[in-house]
């Protein structure tokens, strides 16, 4: 029998979030000393969410921990990202294998296509506004989410869901919002239409391909990884923490 884990409070989820979102967004040095206090500070809560969110990021890797005690700042690199978008495929890709195999329960089965067409009418026009990106990404976010509940495993939602904890490593981590484009227009709908075969396969029961589509579909991030390492002043734009962790490492001479 499993033992149920107690979820985090509301507090230490606000503190993991907006810690995490700091780190990603470049506004905390790799290698900087993180104090406590002026974290709490910064987020309008006391020391104690603060100080369980550190020991949470430790586990995926943004921060490190101190032989003499505290926290800094870990510098990630590209390729530990891209590591996390290929297990997210192939976790991804079991849960829809799953979920085609075991069928979907008739109210996430109404979920699934309401997102699916929700995500639809988003991308339905010549351009998407900085607006529509961001609720496709929640959308994205939420689709994915319920392909995890569809495969009933639970170990599987856990892995699923402590990789996506990783940097940059969520289903929307890697669709920027920026202004109306062509490119932003072709990845949304690329995205859209591989949600649309993904739902129709795991609908009509075919468990090989639903996995090998879902695994296909988190090629998108490493796609988009792949082009923003090409061009340093799109990937500075669009995602700073990654930026910084492209960054050689500043080297150290002894005098």
């Amino acid at each position: 029998m499993l033992t149920a884990i107690a979820a985090p409070a509301a507090s230490e989820e606000r503190a993991y979030l907006g810690l995490r979102d700091l780190l990603l967004a470049g506004e905390i040095e790799p290698g900087q000393r993180l104090n406590e206090v002026r974290l709490a500070e910064r987020l309008g809560m006391s020391r104690t969410p603060v100080r369980w969110a550190l020991i949470e990021l430790e586990h995926i890797g943004l921060v490190e921990a101190l032989p003499a005690g505290g926290f800094v700042a870990r510098r990630f690199t590209p390729s530990e990202v891209e590591d996390a978008m290929v297990l997210r495929g192939f976790l991804e890709g079991m849960a829809a294998r799953l979920a085609a195999e075991h069928g979907l329960f008739p109210g996430l089965r109404r979920e699934l296509q309401a997102l699916v067409a929700e995500g639809a009418k988003l991308v339905a026009g010549e351009h998407a506004s900085p607006e529509q990106q961001r609720a496709y990404a929640q959308v994205n976010e939420r689709f994915h989410a319920g392909m995890a509940r569809a495969s009933r495993s639970e170990a599987l939602q856990r892995a699923i869901d402590h990789n996506n904890r990783l940097p940059f490593a969520a289903p929307s981590a890697m669709l920027p919002v920026s202004e109306p484009s062509a490119e932003s227009l072709f990845w949304l709908r690329s995205s859209q239409a591989q949600h649309e075969a993904l739902l129709e396969a795991i609908e009509a029961r075919q468990g090989t391909r639903a996995q090998l589509l879902a695994e296909e579909h988190a090629r998108i991030g490493r796609r988009g990884l792949a082009r923003a390492l090409q061009s340093p002043e799109r990937l500075r734009a669009l995602w700073p923490g990654l930026a910084k962790a492209a960054e050689p490492e500043p080297s150290r001479h002894q005098e």
